[in-house]
């Protein structure tokens, strides 16, 4: 039974294993025939362990389909089979083993970012700022059961997206970079590998992603500080603080900040850069060195984004001022409102307060005003912060306690936050007037109250004593009296100095009238009294605070003797009912009256609102007051005319009404109250009632008598109270502005340095024109400050501007415009504008891309079209108002040659239409963007890195592979020992003695030896290389980005424990490596075999620098792979190639090997304008077609395989190829029509000679002819060889021969070929790859006769008895037997001449031989008649070149005589002690050697003492045999036979008695 091969199959349906066997052509049975199967799956050759044998009788597409198969992950399995046939005859074969993975390779890990670049303790980059380049590089992934064959790389936008690299195998490699993008700024990148094993099966892992961000943080603003408004000064000299706003980076975000401070911008001399975390805000409380004193300090804050990039902003720096503000003057109640008295209020709701202070390092910044009860009870009133640049302050609208005493604390702070304190001393405060009291006088009244005073009430001539009682002042108590005496109603005549009453203190002690006080009595001093009869008194108090009473105001009647006398009955005095007998507050009748207000001819009064009710105050009108409850006003007689006034009276109400009217009720209360002769009055309101604000107004009333009918009322011109702060408008879009004259914008934020602005504040405050009596201006570096600039002059109320010019404002820092508003009622407020910052820098350029994508465009085909996008264009002054943009071409000369600056807005991306005649095809454009910030400064133009206009599709090229190898020793001739010798290998490990090929290192660990042999094993020389590990090589003077081509064979090695049926190689040069498939071996059912098949294999590579390394290794466990023939050849590309006149510009080819077959396909295209990004191929029956295989992307490949196809023979297949250049054009370019040729060439025969085959020759000349054809794919190259055995190379290699040639001739040294079998061998590949090879059946190359040194002729002699002859003794005399041998012949022995002759020479016979291939001949004559004689036989060999060796000859004698007795022989026996001595001396005669045969015995015939016993000699000793007891009468028989040389005897016989 013959069996061959064993094809196999292990694929995986989901869980369930379907193993396949398919064993077709492995057994033949001629005889008996195949009955049927056993076959199995086992974990060795031979076992079913897995499935055990099963009976079928097919021969291929056998299945066992089993969920319950135990079979094992990353286990060998074998399938065995058993043919048994009709004769129950068996014959077993085994498959090769397979390794069962149904699992992907275990997911590693991905990381975004170089490899180079990458930390320690931070592998994966999650930024950058490289916007041509993304790499990404991965570890982790492993296959515990098979090998990775090869990782895929896609990259997207989102995880698993190829919107940017669609899915492309990358070979085995750890790290991958995608070069020439134009990667989108902000945008998150994810690169997705995908790593499949030889299983065909595939893990995905995803990484999470980097961020492209080429442009660092916009720049922020650094503040001094961490107040609401930057710093300018600070008192602790080890403190240090900062805030910033603005920094930001939208495509990476914030990473962190560092700081740093010194005495200039940047600097840090006074603090290293230090890092700070992601924060807004910096405080350094315990500082090392201590800040300096009169030198500004600087912040510098640098942001760093995510990607590594960087900016920084450095505030406008600030001051220490460790020392507090200097009060000049404390804080004191000022004597302008309400106040009659030093420390006192009468205006109870208003108090205004004035100080000095001074500060001229850092100036006053707030001011802190709070009112403090020292008794009296609580307040309702909370601390008032004031700016730092008022010096006075005005409470209004509060609710003080009569009789409470107050102060005022200030605390004062400069611009270093540093604070004084200080208070005003006591304020008392008290707004009613004292309660009047009565005259104590005796009366005959019903009620005798006994208030009179024994002695008093009394008058003289200049004199009155006078009692009274009952004034009280429960707040601030009385403090003195006044005393007027007149001699009519109201008047003061009898003062002893006229219009001057007499002031008296009030006396705490005296007589007691208990719940009505002490009586007070005083002596006043008149003029003379003694005309008179009647005297009128009024008397008034006045209490600690300079507040009046009411008058009391009586008639006494002068008794003679000295008393007076109250007047109790009386008429009214005056038309209005005034009289002294009324009840308080009472009147008599009325009668009319001459009012002549309107028609005065009197003297004309003068009545004045006022405020300053001090004594000393001027006559002075004011027309607001900061109390809500208070009025006074003064008054004096301004124009004399006609009648004096004799007394006044006075009220309160509206200004637009003629009477008083809005205060007092006046059908219950006393509206008009009594002056008297006083010029002042004050109206203290009722608690609970308020006086009306703004715009109403308020006047005092005064009524001047000029008789008892006749008055003229006088009133103020009005009052206004506005107690409030100042009304601010609320207009949208009132506030105190900055602006320049001409300016489109109404409030400017920034202005060039030096620029003259103007500072607005209409609208600001309500009514301005009216209530505002001045305006104060002031710049500061904060709110409320006056640090700056102050504008010496008091603005008018109406005036609304003001221009600010020559003020030196320093650039980056804030500036405010302080208007103060200054109220009539003394009320003032603050308003301050946004601020105003001096812009000295232009905008910070940003970055442009071409296109208005997520993406720099750096191709485009549509040359109509222009457009940009721009980011990273900042200004942290003024900011950015808008864009400029044009465009132009690369090379013009004039710029914007293709659109001019437009205007863009504030937009980030612009396209437009452009005309076409200014673009030709490969010509870049750029745009030009500048930006324009809000005052004017344009910051230099950036310009994109241009587009390249592209609108023609790649174009395919021609490869062309140059002869030179770059590689040296590519088939591995050269080496540092001796090689191993194929023919002698075993199963021994190659690296118990390795011998190296010179000019490839071995990597550390690996096992390499070269293997030599004579014979057509290697493809190229005689030797190869087993590698297990990695072999290299340097190369040098490589063309960086030129194309090679590397070309290289395989094959599994000889080895009983290589059992795998598939094993994996890698390729690498440089960063580029790829796997490759050594695919199933010829199956020789587990056993070794030394016929390699050899696997070619392609591959393209890019040199990255001029110095690459090639490395080679195998991947699968520890048996290694043969390598041979290294071929690295350039590849030249030639763009238009006129021979290549059909167009088909890919290189295409199919290797077949057992029942495996793989398409390979290799390709080059041109583009000049944009370059290629991606190759997409495609495999199919027809052009353009993907039957066997859809379109699959390579990348930048330009050579693909596919080693997973099923092709049918003589089936023609095309490969379609698609570039895609940059420009997103395509092209599609097809091979030439692929015929699948799955058989190799054959050889009919090969012959020795030029004409029929030849065995032997003389000359040096090797010839051969052969006959090769190839129906399918045609012969592409033959190759012939020449060797000392068959498919030998020893001496020559394959050398390629000329395309037809089918004869060959060759003359070769005489050393080499000459005494040689010389075996051509000639190989053959066709088309398709496939090779086959034939050799000779040899030549025999010599010029010499057969060789005798070793020969031998020997004549066998023949006897005519049973004894044998000697050597060259014969008796038979009709036959002679020769045999020879050793006769050799390089070329071969065609015969033998044999020739017997006597002792004389003369020939008796002469015969020739046919020559045999055996060791030894023989030659047997009869029929002979010889006489007795010498004869000799005589043997010459004769070759096949018919040349006659020397004799050899042997000599034999013949003769047939036997040995002759004498006569009467005399056989004698002689006995001593049972030895027996026998003696036949002289009874032969001796013709020929002879030698004698013994036999004795006690019978006659019988052998019983001895038998054929040998012996040369005439006698023989011999002893008797145990068994014969007695020799008594013993007789013994002897026999002597005497045998001569020729093989004839005669015998001797004898008895004797013993």
């Amino acid at each position: 039974m013959i069996f061959g091969a064993i094809p196999k199959r292990f694929s995986l349906i989901n869980d369930i294993v379907v193993t396949e066997g398919d064993w077709r052509d492995v057994f033949l049975d001629k005889d008996s025939g195949i009955d049927h199967y056993l076959w199995s799956v086992g974990s060795h050759p031979g076992h079913d362990d897995i499935i055990p044998f099963t009976k079928t009788t097919l021969d291929c597409g056998v299945s066992a389909e089993d969920t319950k198969i135990d079979i094992h992950e990353g286990h060998a399995y074998f399938i065995t089979v058993k043919a048994i046939n009709r004769a129950n005859l068996i014959s077993t074969a085994s498959s090769w083993a397979y390794i069962y993975d149904m699992s992907p390779p275990v997911a590693g890990h991905v990381y975004d970012g170089s490899l180079e670049t990458a930390l320690s303790y931070m592998k994966d980059r999650d930024y950058q700022t490289d916007v041509k380049t993304l790499s990404a590089y991965w570890e982790g992934f492993h296959d515990p059961h098979s090998t990775i064959k090869a990782y895929y790389v896609s990259i997207g936008t989102c995880p698993k997206c190829e919107d940017l690299l669609v899915n492309q195998d990358i070979g085995i490699t750890y790290n991958y970079t995608l070069c020439h993008m134009h990667l989108g700024s902000g945008i998150r990148y994810y690169t997705t590998i995908t790593a499949c094993n030889t299983a065909e099966m595939c893990t995905s892992v995803t990484s999470d992603g980097v961020i492209i961000d080429n442009s660092p943080p916009t720049q922020g603003i650094v503040l001094d500080g961490v107040d609401v408004y930057d710093l300018e000064y600070q008192s602790l000299r080890r403190y240090i603080s900062a805030r910033w706003y603005g920094f930001t980076d939208p495509q990476s975000g914030i990473d962190r900040f560092s700081w740093r401070a010194g005495t200039k911008p940047g600097q840090d001399d006074i603090v290293k850069s230090t890092h700070l975390p992601q924060t807004d805000i910096l405080v350094e409380p315990d500082l090392l060195q201590k800040l300096p004193l009169g030198q500004r300090i600087y912040i510098t804050i640098k942001a760093y984004n995510k990607a590594g990039l960087t900016t920084e902003a450095t505030s406008n720096g600030f001051y220490i001022d460790n020392s507090p503000p200097s009060i000049q003057v404390k804080p004191y109640l000022s004597a302008d409102i309400g106040s009659i008295k030093d420390n006192s209020v009468v205006f109870r709701s208003t108090i205004k307060i004035q100080w000095e202070v001074e500060d001229k390092e850092s100036f006053i910044q707030r001011q802190y005003l709070s009112i403090a009860s020292h008794k009296g009870g609580a307040f309702n009133s909370s601390s008032t912060e004031l700016n730092g640049i008022v010096r006075e302050y005005t409470f209004s609208q509060l609710d003080l306690h009569d009789g409470g005493n107050y102060t005022i604390k200030v605390i004062i702070c400069n611009g270093a936050k540093v604070c004084v304190e200080d208070e005003s001393k006591g304020i008392i405060v008290d707004s009613s007037p004292p309660t009047p009291g009565m005259f104590a006088i005796k009366t005959d009244h019903a009620a005798n109250l006994h208030r009179h005073v024994n002695g008093w009430m009394t008058w003289s001539r200049y004199k009155l004593w006078v009692s009274w009682l009952g004034f009280t002042d429960l707040h601030t108590g009385i403090d003195k009296y006044f005393v007027s005496i007149g001699s009519k109603y109201m008047t003061d005549d009898f003062n002893k100095i006229s219009g001057s009453p007499q002031e008296f203190l009030h006396n705490q002690s005296g007589i007691d009238k208990q719940d009505e006080g002490f009586v007070q009595t005083f002596e006043v001093d008149t003029k003379n009294l003694a005309k008179f009869e009647n005297v009128f008194i009024s008397v008034w108090a006045e209490n600690q605070i300079g507040l009046q009473s009411k008058m009391i105001h009586s008639q006494f009647k002068l008794v003679p003797g000295g008393s007076l006398e109250l007047i109790r009955r009386c008429a009214a005095v005056t038309c209005e009912g005034h009289c002294v007998c009324a009840a308080q507050g009472q009147r008599c009748s009325k009668r009319p009256c001459h009012d002549v207000t309107k028609a005065n001819n009197n003297n004309l009064l003068g009545i004045y609102d006022i405020t300053n009710i001090q004594a000393s105050s001027p006559f002075s009108d004011i027309k607001y007051t900061p109390s809500n409850v208070a009025l006074a006003a003064k008054w004096h007689v301004i124009q004399a005319q006609g009648l004096r006034p004799l007394w006044y009276e006075w009220t309160a109400g509206y200004a637009g009404k003629d009477e008083p009217e809005g205060i007092f009720d006046n059908l219950n209360d006393d509206v008009w109250h009594h002056a008297g002769q006083t010029n002042q009055a004050i109206l203290s309101i009722k608690r609970g009632q308020k006086l009306k604000e703004s715009p109403l107004s308020y006047s005092m009333f005064v009524r001047a008598w000029y008789d008892d009918d006749t008055y003229a009322d006088f009133k103020t011109d009005g009052i206004i109270a506005i107690s409030t702060p100042l009304p601010k408008r609320k207009i949208k879009g009132s506030a105190v502005v900055e602006q320049i004259p001409g300016h489109w914008k109404k409030d400017i934020d920034y202005i060039k340095p030096g620029a003259p602005f103007t500072i607005k504040w209409t609208n600001v405050f309500k009514d301005d024109a009216n209530i505002i009596d001045k305006f104060k201006v002031y710049l500061s570096t904060y709110p409320g400050g006056h640090d700056i600039h102050v504008v010496e002059l008091d603005l008018p109320g109406t005036i609304t501007s003001h221009n600010i010019s020559r003020v030196p404002l320093s650039p980056g820092k804030v500036f405010y415009s302080n208007v103060v508003g200054y109220s009539y009622s003394g009320i003032h407020a603050t308003e301050t504008s946004d601020g105003i910052m001096v812009d000295s820098q232009p905008p910070v350029t940003g970055t442009v891309y071409d296109g208005i994508g997520m993406h720099d465009t750096e191709y485009q085909n549509n040359s109509e079209l222009v457009g940009a996008s721009w980011h990273g264009f900042s200004d942290q002054d003024s900011g950015i108002t808008n864009y400029m943009w044009c465009v132009q071409t690369k090379s013009a000369v004039e710029p914007c040659n293709i659109r001019d600056w437009e205007n863009v807005g504030i937009h980030h991306s612009v396209s437009r239409v452009v005309n076409t005649s200014y673009i030709n095809t490969g010509e870049k454009t750029e745009s030009l963007v500048y930006a324009v910030d809000g005052i004017g400064y344009i910051s230099k133009s950036s310009k994109s890195n241009g587009v390249m206009i592209d609108t023609t599709h790649p174009e395919p090229t021609l490869m062309e592979h140059l002869d030179h190898n770059i590689a040296t020793n590519p088939s591995f001739e050269d080496m540092n020992g001796q090689a191993f010798d194929w023919d002698n290998i075993t199963n021994a490990n190659f690296c118990n003695n390795i011998v190296y090929a010179l000019q490839w290192n071995n990597s550390l660990g690996s096992c390499v030896g070269v293997l030599k042999s004579g014979k057509n094993v290697a493809i190229d020389g005689r030797s190869f290389v087993f590698v297990e590990g990695q072999i290299s090589q340097s190369l040098e003077n490589l063309n960086v980005g030129h194309l090679y081509r590397v070309t290289f064979v395989t094959a599994h090695p000889p080895i009983l424990g290589a059992v795998l049926a598939n094993k994996e190689g890698y390729i690498e040069l440089g960063n580029t490596k790829h796997v490759f498939m050594v695919y199933t071996k010829q199956d020789k059912h587990g056993s070794a075999s030394k016929e390699l098949k050899w696997h070619h294999h392609t591959f393209y590579f890019r040199p990255s620098t001029t110095a690459e390394t090639i490395n080679l290794g195998s991947m699968t466990g520890n048996t290694g792979i043969l390598f041979d023939d290294v071929k690295i050849q350039e590849t030249i590309l030639h763009n238009h190639d006129k021979a290549n006149k059909n167009g088909k510009h890919i290189h295409a080819h199919v290797v077949a090997l057992h029942q495996w077959s793989s398409i390979h396909a290799a390709w080059s295209f041109f583009d000049p304008e944009s370059p290629i990004v991606d190759y997409m191929w495609a495999i199919g029956y027809t052009e353009g077609s993907t039957e066997v295989q859809g379109f699959k992307s390579v990348g930048l490949n330009n050579f693909a395989y596919n080693y997973n196809v099923s092709l049918a023979h003589t089936s023609v297949i095309h490969i379609t190829v698609i570039a895609t250049n940059a420009a997103r054009l395509r092209r599609e370019a097809h091979a030439e029509d692929l015929l699948v040729d799955l058989t190799a060439p054959d050889i009919s025969f090969v012959n020795d000679g030029i004409g029929s085959d030849i065995d032997a020759q003389t000359t040096e000349e090797v010839s051969a002819n052969w006959e090769v054809h190839d129906a399918e794919s045609g012969i592409e190259v033959c190759e012939w060889a020449v060797g000392y055995q068959p498919y030998g190379n020893e001496i020559q290699t394959f050398q390629p021969l000329p395309s037809g040639v089918k004869i060959i001739s060759k003359v070769f040294p005489s050393s080499q070929v000459s005494m040689q079998m010389i075996h051509v061998t000639l190989r053959c590949k066709n088309k398709a790859g496939l090779q086959s090879s034939k050799s000779s059946n040899g030549v025999k190359i010599s010029s010499l006769p057969p060789n005798t040194t070793s020969a031998e002729v020997q004549i066998l002699p023949h006897t005519l008895t049973e004894y044998n002859p000697r050597d060259h003794y014969q008796g038979d005399t009709t036959s002679i037997r020769v045999k020879w041998t050793g006769f050799e012949d390089l070329t071969g022995l065609d015969s033998y001449l044999l020739t017997f002759e006597s002792h004389d020479q003369s020939t008796l016979i002469s015969k020739s031989i046919i020559a045999e291939n055996q060791d030894m001949s023989y030659c047997l004559l009869e029929g002979l008649d010889i006489s007795n004689g010498n004869y000799s036989a005589r043997l010459n060999a004769v070759n096949k070149m018919y040349l006659r060796s020397t004799q050899v000859s042997s000599e034999i004698v013949v003769s047939e005589m036997s040995p002759l007795l004498k006569e009467n022989p005399n056989l004698r026996l002689d006995l001593d002690n049972r030895t027996i001595t026998a003696s036949w001396k002289d009874h032969f005669k001796i013709q020929q050697p002879t030698y004698y045969e013994v036999s004795a015995g006690t019978i006659l015939g019988s052998a019983d003492i001895i038998q054929w016993q040998e012996t040369k000699n005439t006698f023989l000793e011999f002893q008797l045999p145990p068994k014969i007891k007695s020799i008594k009468d013993l007789t013994g028989y002897i026999s002597v036979r005497g045998v001569s040389a020729n093989g004839m005897t005669t015998v001797l016989n004898a008895a004797v008695k013993l």
